[in-house]
This record gives structure tokens, C-alpha cells and sequence, in this order.
């Protein structure tokens, strides 16, 4: 019976069984990064919190419904030939889902844009392409329910799937290009702060990026060929990787956090000698001179100069650096709030 299967029922078959076995992989790695989600972030909003779970009951409607679309194309309905030309609304459970996690993923990194640049001219746009990329999802959705037939959607409504994926691919790079930018240029000059940027403009570019070649390449075979082996297994994995890609935007959190609270090595002490003291009050500086032998230290207050998070402030401690007899003087006569004066033991 299997030399029956030849051609296009081979790559339907196929391509319908192999998507739906990366799909449940997808699946699994998504449920992973829920649980560690809910468990890592308890205290975020519960709107985002229950967009996490939104986003995870979908996918487990499309893992489900195209389970049972297979088993009734190969087990139940084997020998049937009309059942195999016409496949029942569960094989349109993955265009469903990838038209609802794409409008959720897109619109979430759209608010986070507009958390970064607060700007109605750039957000505006954006969120009616991403609107408009759902219309077209939706009525293609529509058309696909009506017909039932392979042949009417590859062929009738394929400039349809190629307009939708092209919006959809564009508002993905557009995301990652804004991210990209907006992150870039919140860059201080501090290698801790900048080192949290660089993180989270490569987590970005990463989610970002691959959505948006999925849907190309997508758009590329289903447009010259239709319902063939890999336009399946890219369409049916296509919306697992949207709420992925939102995750781990979540959970790349813990790792910014943990770079900017991260203890930073103390700079030696012959460096700090010739550390220039900047007084916060008047703006001023006196630059210390190399080291000279004495018996005053001076404490230099690290708080307002670190680049660390203000609730750590208060543990950051002090430096001490050692003076000569006249540049100590001089800091005595200048009041500077930055320094403390004491003897060295």
C-alpha cells in the first residue's frame, strides 16, 4: 500500500506528519520555558502573565487538533479518496494559531518599543501593519475553512498567502530593527550597563530574525509550489516559534539582571592615586598626584560615580586612596562632599 502514495499525497502525508512531530518538539521546549516563567517572574503584571498562558493553550489546541487530523487521514479514512483530497477545519489549526500568536507575540514587542521610545509616530504604524497582517491571516483563515481544498489555496489564494507572509516577515524585521536601535543608543559608555545592551540587542536581532526568515522562506516555496513537503513543515512549526520567541525576550530578564548586579573587580590602588575626584555639589575636580608617603587616607565614596542598580547603592562601599601632606590640604580648603579624611592604620 505504500507504492499507492506517490507525489503530492506523499509530500502531504509527509509533510503534514514531520511538521506536527517538530511542532510537539517546539511544544515541549515552550512548556519548559512557561513553567520556569511562572516560577522566575512571579511579580510581573497579569496581563503578561496571562498572555504566557493564552499563548501555551493555543499551541496545545493546534498540537491536538492536528494529532487527530493524522490519525484520521492514515488510520481512519486510509482507503478513502475523497477524505485524502479534503481534509477536515483541524488541518487549518495551525493557521489559526499562527494568525492569534502572531498579532499577541507582534503586539507585545510593539508595547515594549513604545516603553523605550514613547514616540506615537513610530508605534502608530507599526501597530496597524500588524493589524493588517492579521486581516489578511484572518480572511485567508476564511477562504481556507470555505474551500477545503488543496488545490482552491494553493492555486486560487496563493497571492493571498504571499501577501500575508510578506506583512508578517516585514513587521517582524521592522520589530528587530527598532529594538535594535532604541537599544543601541541607551548605551552609557559603562561596560556593565553596555554589556546588558549588547545581551539584549542580540536576543532581539535572534527572535526577531527567526520569525521573519521562516515566513520568507515560506512565502518562497508555498508561492512555486504550493502544499509540498517543507512549505508544511515551515508552516506548522511557524506559530510555536512566535511565543517562543516572546519567552525567551521574558526570561533573557534574568540574565540582564544578573550582568548589572554582578560585583565588579575593585581597581587597584596605585590606579586610584591618580584618580580624578569629581565633587557632585560643585562640579568640580582635582587631579591627585602620584603616590607620595603619608598618614592620611582618604575615603572616595564609589556611590554616584557606580553603574549599578540604586537599591545597591548603599553596598558598595568606599575607596581609599593615600595623599601627600599638600594635596590633602587642598582637598581640606575645597570641602568636597565626595571624601572623607581619617588616619591610615
Amino acid at each position: 500500500m505504500v507504492r499507492i502514495i506517490k507525489g503530492a499525497l506523499e509530500d502531504l502525508f509527509g509533510g503534514t506528519f514531520v511538521g506536527n512531530v517538530c511542532s510537539t518538539f517546539l511544544f515541549g521546549i515552550l512548556t519548559v520555558q512557561v513553567v520556569l516563567y511562572y516560577i522566575r517572574f512571579p511579580q510581573d503584571g497579569k496581563w503578561i502573565r496571562r498572555i504566557v498562558g493564552f499563548l501555551w493553550v493555543a499551541i496545545v489546541f493546534q498540537t491536538v487538533c492536528m494529532t487527530k487530523m493524522i490519525w484520521w487521514w492514515h488510520i481512519q479514512n486510509y482507503f478513502n479518496p475523497q477524505a485524502l483530497a479534503k481534509p477536515k477545519w483541524e488541518f487549518s489549526s495551525y493557521h489559526l494559531a499562527t494568525t492569534i500568536e502572531s498579532v499577541v507575540v507582534q503586539s507585545f514587542f510593539v508595547y515594549r518599543i513604545w516603553g523605550l521610545s514613547s514616540n506615537i509616530y513610530v508605534i502608530a504604524p507599526l501597530q496597524a501593519l500588524v493589524i493588517t497582517q492579521f486581516a489578511f491571516a484572518t480572511t485567508l483563515l476564511i477562504e481556507a475553512d470555505i474551500a477545503l481544498s488543496f488545490d482552491e489555496v494553493a492555486h486560487k489564494w496563493n497571492w493571498l498567502v504571499r501577501v500575508w507572509l510578506a506583512i508578517q516577515a516585514t513587521c517582524d524585521a521592522l520589530i528587530a530593527m527598532l529594538m535594535t536601535f532604541l537599544l543601541w543608543h541607551r548605551k552609557t559608555g559603562f561596560k556593565r550597563t553596555d554589556r546588558a545592551i549588547d545581551t539584549m540587542v542580540y536576543w532581539s536581532v535572534a527572535t526577531g530574525s527567526a520569525t521573519c526568515f521562516q515566513s520568507i522562506i515560506l512565502m518562497g516555496i508555498f508561492s512555486h509550489f504550493g502544499f509540498t513537503f517543507s512549505a508544511l513543515v515551515f508552516g506548522i512549526t511557524l506559530s510555536s516559534m512566535y511565543p517562543i520567541s516572546m519567552l525567551t525576550s521574558l526570561h533573557m530578564r534574568s540574565k540582564v539582571r544578573k550582568q548589572l548586579s554582578a560585583p565588579s573587580t575593585s581597581e587597584p590602588l596605585k590606579a586610584l592615586r591618580t584618580k580624578v575626584v569629581i565633587s557632585r555639589e560643585r562640579g568640580e575636580f582635582i587631579a591627585l598626584a602620584p603616590y607620595q608617603p603619608s598618614n592620611l587616607v582618604v575615603n572616595i565614596h564609589r556611590s554616584q560615580h557606580k553603574d549599578s542598580p540604586r537599591s545597591n547603592i548603599d553596598q558598595l562601599g568606599r575607596d581609599q586612596v593615600c595623599l601627600s601632606d599638600a594635596e590633602a590640604s587642598t582637598l581640606r580648603n575645597s570641602n568636597y562632599s565626595d571624601v572623607e579624611f581619617g588616619s591610615a592604620k
